[in-house]
């Protein structure tokens, strides 16, 4: 070991600090002999010369004192140079005496012990001279005494620099944990690269990192200006401590993500390898045992985890292929031993059978969650094709028989679509295909823009346009809500209740009805509401003539209309008799047709009057759902072949089907077997086929 005689500035025992001695070169400077004697010839050589010589004589003086200021520099260089080299040979030997590769000489740490002992010793005598002057009472003499004793001043010195060492001591562990952290290049290799502390992967660059970050943490707390004895007692083992630590900390943190690299590696290796369609029961064989030898002996993990673990991976890789080829995939390694070469070793199906059922429900889930990927996104086409048409029938720059094409090639879009299993193209295809053939868009266009004017069609109008096939259900279900009709019976929403009690308490002022506690009619229910009605149509109209004007009609305005027009309307269902003044009802309906004899007579046919039956003579026919004649004979069979021929059915056929739960093939169907027509053609057709489908698997 290497004795090692420090030379550096130190602390003495005495308490002065004195800098090591320091002798820098100093070069030859001829500079000043040079600049007198150029003077002296410049000042003689200015009064002979002309102009030229006396231009030559002030660029020599310049070149003089050029020479002389680079000579001062020069010299500072070299005493800089020679400061830095001491500084840097007392750093590598302190670092060598921290670091246990170098001892201090026996008899310096001798002098040192036998030196601090002495110092404290005399610290602590004159401190007792001094306390005993303060007993005394001589306070002012005591101060300036201990002020002036050396033992005391540099045993207090020393101390200071003992709590610098331990201080540093104390702060090694969080400083040398955080260099070590580093990103920055700064640990010098002996290659010539520089890397960051983190960056250090083996015990060679490791300790290059901690060599570095000992000298910087030597300069930051000011250690190297206390003596190195002090060092070695008080801070070395520490160091040491921490470094050893650090180093061991370094390897196996290094040594832990090297095997979490590896293992991440072979799990990508494993997914890829069995991931592969045409391997084979001899190719996954052999994979098993490469890649669980790999993961004992590169990922260091158990033989028991790292079997594990490639089974999980490559589950993992055989999960993402296509149903077909993963399940027989899984029925080859299920039948791959789990020991090589051993002839009476398990079975990987059997050792992990909880594994194997849930690749197999893992696979089946996926081909499920594809399937309806590619359901919904049939169902996204069929549903912007169907956006397209309507956009389309919106334009009106739109020609019709563009419109027509337009169409025709939606009902093509949507049946390629229903074939493929879209049960919602499938709907919108027969919605198209029930559709009249002569819907005019033009008129429901003209609808729209009558409605955002303000002038709104009657119900009756649309229910006449639909009938005459100008109209499809749907423009009739969205125009029907702006409808006249519609407004009436918002109308009776908002006005209804205070018509209905005035008419109540018009008439029961008038003494014609009786009122329960409820303010509700106890006789005459038929009149009462008959008188509501009228006075509700009159009420409308009025309120609905003044808002085409412009006008609304507030709560006070319409109960003086009905004060108003409330006796005329009593007058049609109630009379008072001149004589008694007595009220007496009047009937609601004079018209022949609505007698009960009458509606006896025209209901006989279809719905016979209950006292008519006979149990002895009914016949009960076709009562199954649907079982009512709702069409002709004539009108099925037309139907029928309209059907079969890929035409759309009558206006008529159309309407009824969209009441009946299944559409235009139940209502054909129905209407065939009450008419007695086969409906085997019905039932065979490939629309019947693919609704019997979509009916089997619906919710």
């Amino acid at each position: 070991m290497a004795i090692y005689e420090p030379k550096g500035e130190r602390i003495n025992l005495t308490g002065y600090q004195q800098g090591g001695e320091f002798r820098p070169g100093r070069v030859y400077d001829p500079s000043q002999q040079i600049l007198e004697s150029g003077q002296r010839d410049v000042g003689k050589y200015k009064e002979i010369l002309n102009l030229q010589e006396r231009q030559f004589a002030r660029n020599l003086e310049t070149d003089i004192q050029a020479l002389t200021q680079f000579s001062g520099t020069l010299n500072e260089f070299v005493q800089s140079t020679v400061k830095r080299k001491n500084e840097e040979q007392y750093a590598l030997g302190l670092a060598d005496v921290i670091n246990g590769t170098a001892e201090l000489k026996p008899e310096f740490l001798e002098k040192h012990r036998r030196d601090s002992l002495i110092l404290k010793e005399s610290a602590e005598a004159d401190s007792s001279v001094a306390t005993t002057l303060e007993n005394q009472g001589q306070i002012a003499v005591a101060e300036e005494f201990r002020n002036k004793s050396q033992a005391i001043s540099g045993w207090r010195a020393y101390g200071q620099a003992v709590g610098t060492a331990k201080k540093a001591a104390s702060k090694s562990q969080a400083f040398f944990s955080s260099f070590m952290e580093g990103t920055q290049p700064v640990v010098p290799l002996p290659d010539g690269r520089f890397i960051a502390p983190n960056q250090a992967a083996n015990p060679a660059e490791i300790e290059a990192a901690l060599e570095v970050a000992q000298q910087q943490f030597l300069a930051d707390y000011g250690v190297k200006q206390v003596n190195p004895a002090i060092i070695v007692e008080h801070l070395a083992p520490t160091l040491q401590a921490v470094r050893g630590q650090l180093s061991t900390n370094q390897l196996m943190g290094k040594a832990k993500e090297a095997r979490e690299n590896a293992v991440s590696d072979l799990d990508g290796q494993t997914i890829s390898e069995f991931s592969n369609p045409s391997m084979t029961s001899g190719d996954m064989s052999e994979s098993f045992q490469r890649l669980t030898s790999d993961y004992q002996i590169k990922g260091g993990l158990s033989r028991g985890a790292a079997s594990d673990r490639a089974l999980e991976r490559a589950l993992a890789g055989i999960k993402s292929l296509p149903k077909d080829v993963a399940e027989s995939l899984l029925a080859n390694l299920a039948q791959v031993p789990k020991i090589a070469n051993d002839p009476n070793s398990i079975s990987l199906g059997s050792a992990y059978a909880d594994q194997f059922a849930a690749a197999a429900d893992g696979i089946n889930d996926r081909a499920v969650a594809l399937e309806q990927r590619a359901d919904a996104e049939r169902e996204k086409l069929a549903t912007r094709a169907i956006d397209t048409l309507t956009k389309a029938r919106q334009d009106v720059n739109m020609p019709a028989q563009e419109l027509k094409l337009l169409k025709r090639q939606t009902v093509q879009t949507l049946g390629l679509l229903a074939d493929q299993g879209s049960s919602r193209a499938l709907q919108l295809r027969g919605e198209l295909l029930a559709e009249p053939e002569n819907v005019d868009y033009t008129l429901y266009r003209q609808y729209r823009q009558g409605i955002a004017q303000g002038q709104r069609p009657s119900k009756a109008q649309l229910d006449k346009d639909f009938q005459a096939g100008l109209l499809t259900a749907n423009m009739v279900d969205e125009l029907d809500d702006y409808a006249t009709s519609s407004d009436r019976d918002k109308f009776m929403q908002q006005f209804g209740p205070d018509l209905k009690q005035t008419v109540k308490s018009g008439l029961a002022n008038r003494q014609a009805i009786s009122l329960d506690p409820f303010s509700n009619p106890l006789n005459h229910n038929q009149q009462v509401n008959a008188v509501i009605n009228d006075l509700a149509d009159i009420s409308y109209k009025v309120y609905d003539a003044a808002r085409r004007k412009g006008q609304t009609l507030t709560q006070n305005d319409l109960n003086q209309l009905y004060e108003n027009q409330l006796p005329v309307v009593i007058s049609r269902y109630f009379k008072q008799d001149p004589v008694t003044k007595a009220w007496k009802p009047q009937l609601i309906s004079k018209n022949p047709a609505v007698t009960l004899d009458k509606i006896r007579s025209t209901l006989r046919g279809y719905v016979p009057d209950a006292g008519g039956f006979d149990p002895r003579t009914i016949q009960l026919r076709r009562l199954t759902s649907g079982g009512s004649r709702q069409m002709s004979k004539a009108e099925t069979e037309d139907n029928i072949n309209r059907f079969l021929n890929g035409q759309p059915p009558t206006p008529r056929a159309a309407t009824l089907a969209t009441s009946n739960p299944g559409g235009l093939i139940q209502l054909l169907n129905n209407q065939a077997q009450i008419n007695d027509l086969d409906p085997t053609p019905i039932t065979n057709s490939p629309q019947a086929k693919r609704f019997a489908e979509f009916q089997s698997v619906a919710p």
